[in-house]
């Protein structure tokens, strides 16, 4: 039987009998003296066929469509630098997560993995399908990845591939033979990388129709799980649960391209360019489909149709086809520059229809930077820093940036020699195998050297364990000896830009035999190519995916490395990192007049990217600028007005001496230019109060009895069914009611605060310290969007909170459930650019001020934002995590009070 089946079976099947595909392990001969050493040979991974699908539900069972729930990983593949950044930040991330498997394949026990490791399998998966234009959010299922557990047990264990495997097997139980049934399998390979070169690249005769790729690619899919035994003293094995009966029946939904091709329509790194391009589209019939493929240069390029499906089912059909002459398991070249790939498919039938399908597909390499590149960088306001006063910087940072990072710190000369005299001290370690990376008996001088060996065939390497500075000619030097080692196993010297999420190489020497080198050589690597950036660097002694390997970690074998230096450089001391959820500025304080540095990186995906440029900055000491007189002059809330509790109410507090005058606004027909007329408020019924005292109230603002005054204002209403109220307040707290003027009138409303008495200089009238509005959270048009402004001259911190839960101790307990469940608070700037963002306010920044200052919000659900702020125009935006609604209050407080 090649791939699963084409047709959605309607009735159970009779499983074919087990196919067990064995595997000849070499012998490692770590045990005989040198001049025997003989190379082992690394397991070929292997794949076998893709899962069947199982029966289709019976009829007249609901499936659950899609309800537009969080689409998880997105990324703008029409971007190269988002393209580029989601490969580094979200591929790469899942590299090297510790499996900390606790089984033994010998004893029976299957053991556990890390909740971090199984994640970073999980992550890799929704890497390619949020790159394919499907939804990026894939859940692991506990009870899959139980089951998948045993299956990968079993798999090591007997050293074979089947979906059917037979009660004869050692360590059988019902729970693997499940997920056999329902998994992808790999034998040879674990972790993400199963995902990526086994199930993703699909190679093998036996599975030229790329059904593993298809099952992870299926657009309806949800739950999978993973089981996990690693290489080493067992055969490494992978089981990917994918048929998830839970979801691969549900519709299917739209996919971002209208169809499912790998490599997909877009920028595409070049390491997830496979032999096998593929194209799926449901209900699709491609038997008389033809494919041509334009390379760079304009010419066609000879094809090898591996698969055509010509009927529907799951999962979806699929034509597959490779360059002429390419092995399926090949590795596509590394592009010296982007090379763009013209895909035609037509004929193909779907429904009856014949329809053709062209798409681009750029292949990059990542290493470059393209030209849609966006360095992270900080510029320092007017003025410089004082030691002890905030100073504000202005962040420039990439599209795709939902966050970021700031690091900070001193520079001082790099002056060190890494010679293995020292032991492990500043070096960081990834080995395996039992031996020692310290090695007193091989050197170049002093009295050790660094040992990379490959007891087991596994990727080695040391880091340096300082954050390192490059000046225009920097230099790194070593000394290097490549002893016994076999063309699988090659030397690189790698650096990171990103602290290692990512790793560009710069030197690489594959083994030549043996003996290899009998002395050391000097090497060097320039890295004038980072000057001004922060990187680290390391020594990986690499291994390839499968083929000869010396075994031995003797004094003969491996790779020797002693005295790295690096000249023309600087290192970062005392470093201190701290995140920001969103915004455009952030203030930092030095606390003296030493030199000190500042550097930014965006975050993205939950991930942090690389590091920007470095700014170096020496603080002044100096008296900080006058008391700011900034104050906020108006707030205007938008939102919708319902009745009884969900009445919108706008609260100002005045402080200070004497009367100001303030115009109070109520408006909704006057939102028709913005806003659909008949989802707003018909006629505002404005309330002005002290405390729980009826100042004054209007129903239509030309009937107020201040109607020619306010008519003068700038701010006089557009719409005459309008409310509005000119008042002169003193001192106190005063709140602004707006509701229906007539039974049931509910809809989209504003409430307005405006303080008509300029604020240039000193202040001598009644100010504002505080505004504020409650009312209904909605959706979309139907959140709570406050603006305001700030007049007045200087910076003002400036605390902004987004409240539900803390709302509940003026509701009784049985109302709230009325109230928001957990607020997202975003403050936007006068262009309608998201300055920060904040989902519980102890996850800010300054959230140590928050809670210093008089208005810490009662409930950690609830959000808040302390910022600098100038002079100028500004909104908040209160919105429910994940979509939810209920009554919320968006307020603004000038800090300190004054």
């Amino acid at each position: 039987m090649n791939l699963m089946t084409d047709l959605r079976m309607t009735a159970p099947v009779f499983p074919p009998a087990p196919r067990v595909f064995a595997l000849a392990l070499g012998l490692l001969f770590a045990g005989l003296p040198l001049a025997l050493a003989q190379p082992s040979h690394a397991p070929e991974p292997q794949l076998g066929d893709g899962p069947w699908a199982p029966p289709a539900p019976p009829e007249g069972v609901s499936r659950i469509a899609d309800n537009g729930e969080d689409p998880g990983l997105v990324v703008d593949v029409d971007s190269r630098a988002a393209a580029r950044a989601f490969y580094l930040g979200v591929y790469r991330a899942s590299v090297g997560v510790p499996i900390e498997w606790d089984g033994d394949v010998a004893a029976g026990d299957k053991g556990t993995t890390s909740a971090h490791f199984k994640f970073s399998v999980l992550r890799r998966a929704n890497y390619f399908r949020a790159m394919a234009g499907l939804t990026g959010n894939l859940v692991l299922r506990q009870e899959y990845s139980d089951k998948a557990q045993d299956m990968a047990l079993m798999i090591s264990a007997n050293n074979g591939l089947t979906h059917f495997p037979p009660d004869t097997w050692t360590w059988y139980t019902e729970d693997g033979r499940e997920a056999a049934e329902k998994s992808n399998l790999a034998l040879g390979r674990f972790g993400a990388d199963a995902i990526s070169l086994g199930y993703m690249k699909d190679p093998g005769a036996n599975n030229d129709a790329v059904g593993h790729r298809r099952w992870i690619l299926l657009p309806q899919l949800r739950n999978v799980g993973t089981g996990d035994i690693p290489s080493g003293d067992q055969i490494a094995a992978n089981v990917f649960w994918v048929v998830d009966e839970d979801s691969i029946f549900d519709p299917r939904g739209e996919p971002r391209d209208g169809f499912v091709a790998w490599p997909p329509p877009g920028h595409v790194p070049y390491q997830v360019v496979y032999p096998r391009w593929s194209l799926s589209h449901a209900g699709a019939d491609f038997s008389n489909a033809d494919v041509t493929l334009t390379g760079p240069d304009g010419q066609d390029i000879p094809l090898v149709i591996d698969h055509r499906s010509t009927s529907g089912g799951l999962p979806e059909p699929t034509i597959v086809w490779r360059p002429d002459g390419m092995s399926d398991n090949a590795n596509w070249d590394v592009p010296a520059e982007d090379e763009t790939y013209t895909v035609s498919v037509t004929g193909v039938d779907i429904n009856g229809q014949s329809q053709d399908f062209n798409y681009s597909v750029t292949v990059f390499d990542p290493a470059i930077l393209g030209p849609d590149f966006v360095t992270a960088e900080l510029t320092p306001g007017p003025g410089g820093p004082l030691v002890g006063h905030p100073h504000t910087y202005t962040l420039t940072l990439p599209p795709y940036a939902e966050g970021y990072e700031v690091r900070s710190g001193r520079l001082v000369p790099y002056d060190h020699v890494e010679g293995a005299e020292d032991g492990l001290v500043h070096v960081l370690v990834s080995s395996s195998g039992g031996y020692d990376v310290i090695n007193p008996n091989v050197r170049h001088s002093g009295t050790s050297s660094f040992q990379l060996a490959h007891p087991v065939f596994e990727n080695q390497w040391i880091e340096i364990d300082r954050t390192i500075v490059p000046g225009a000619s920097a230099e790194l030097r070593f000394w290097s000896r490549l002893a016994t080692a076999s063309e699988n196993q090659v030397a690189r010297v790698q650096v990171s830009r990103d602290d290692g999420t990512s790793w560009n190489t710069h030197y690489e020497q594959a083994g030549s035999g043996h003996p290899g080198e009998s002395t050391f050589h000097l090497r060097t690597v320039q890295l004038g190519g980072y000057a001004g950036e922060t990187i680290r660097v390391r020594f990986l002694y690499a291994r390839a995916q499968s083929g000869s390997f010396f075994p031995q970690s003797d004094n003969s074998t491996g790779w020797f490395i002693d005295e790295i230096t690096i000249s023309g450089a600087q290192e970062l001391v005392d470093e201190t990192v701290f995140g920001v959820q969103a915004a455009t500025s952030f203030n930092h304080t030095a606390t003296s007049t030493d030199p000190f540095i500042l550097q930014v990186r965006p975050a993205a995906w939950d991930v942090p990217l690389e590091w920007g440029t470095v700014l170096s900055l020496t603080a002044s000491d100096g008296s900080p600028p006058p008391p700011s007189t900034a104050r906020p002059v108006n707030v205007s809330t938008r939102g919708f007005v319902g009745t009884g509790a969900e009445i919108m109410i706008g609260g100002f507090v005045l402080e200070g001496t004497g009367t100001t005058r303030v115009l109070i606004r109520g408006t909704g027909p006057g939102l028709a230019q913005f806003l659909d007329p008949d989802s707003l408020l018909e006629l505002p019924w404005l309330r002005l109060f002290e405390g729980g005292d009826l100042l004054e109230e209007n129903i239509r603002w030309s009937e107020a009895d201040r109607a020619a005054e306010i008519a003068l204002t700038a701010f006089a209403p557009d719409d005459p069914d309008d409310a509005a109220l000119l008042v002169d307040l003193p001192p106190g707290v005063y709140t602004a009611h707006v509701r229906g003027g007539t039974a049931g009138d509910t809809g989209i409303g504003r409430v307005e605060v405006f303080m008509l008495d300029p604020i240039d200089g000193e202040p001598t009238t009644a100010l504002p310290v505080n505004l504020s509005t409650r009312g209904f959270v909605g959706t979309g048009n139907d959140r709570i969007i406050g603006g305001f402004v700030i007049q007045g001259q200087g910076d003002r911190d400036v605390l902004i909170r987004g409240l539900g839960p803390g709302l509940k101790a003026f509701f009784p307990e049985s109302q709230h459930d009325l109230l928001l469940g957990q607020p997202e608070l975003r403050l936007m700037n006068a262009q309608g650019q998201m300055m920060e963002m904040n989902v519980g306010w102890q996850t800010h920044p300054r959230a140590a001020e928050i809670e210093a200052s008089p208005f810490t919000p009662a409930d950690e659900e609830d959000s808040a934002i302390l910022a600098t702020l100038p002079p100028g125009v500004y909104t908040a935006i209160v919105a429910g995590v994940g979509q939810t609604t209920g009554i919320g209050i968006v307020e603004v407080f000038i800090l300190p009070l004054d």
